[in-house]
């Protein structure tokens, strides 16, 4: 899925849309009252789009968002498959509840930010399934949300520098500052 003008659209009414072998970006509009799955490759979407469920993103698959609202509403949410990233492009403030483990695509981070002068947020309650790596190139990822788990669960930071920000996180499992990343708490 492809395409830069912005004047294109994708309109699948009650039909899902599933991305397999993915290696685009799409900037239109995609409207559907069903969900996304992204199950293979590196798909970037920066539209305004409109979903009527949640995303997923399969082991193996790269979502990047840059837009606050390529996944759609903000109240639905992301499923991160362990071996699956969620990435954050740009100045985004995404709210959507996030549920994740893993290390993400070739052990990279399963949620990532992915420009250099990023002030990136992930600002939607996360939910924690297991161990969780998050990474980075050497911008700014902000998670402001609250941080919980399903079952004991660390973070492991592996670059850039983050900040974790909601004073009532619930996770257990700690958190491990990796090569050469930088945590602020507060």
């Amino acid at each position: 899925l492809s395409g830069s003008s912005s004047n294109q659209s994708l309109l699948l009414g009650a039909n899902a849309l599933t991305i397999t072998n993915a290696s685009g970006t799409f900037s239109g509009v995609i409207t559907s009252t069903s969900g996304l799955t992204l199950s293979g490759g590196a798909e970037t979407l920066s539209g305004a789009n409109t979903f009527g469920v949640g995303a997923v993103v399969k082991s193996g698959a790269n979502l990047t968002v840059a837009n606050n609202t390529a996944l759609g509403a903000s109240t639905l949410g992301v499923t991160v498959e362990p071996g699956g990233t969620l990435t954050a492009s740009g100045t985004t403030a995404f709210a959507n509840p996030i549920s994740v483990s893993g290390a993400g695509v070739g052990g990279s981070g399963a949620l990532k930010w992915a420009t250099v002068s990023s002030n990136t947020a992930f600002s939607g309650p996360i939910t924690l399934n297991g161990d969780t790596v998050i990474g980075g190139v050497d911008g700014y990822l902000r998670l402001t949300g609250l941080i919980s788990e399903t079952t004991p669960s660390a973070i492991t930071a592996k670059s850039g520098f983050f900040a974790i920000t909601n004073v009532n996180n619930t996770y257990s499992g700690g958190t491990t500052i990796a090569n050469s990343a930088m945590l602020w708490v507060g």
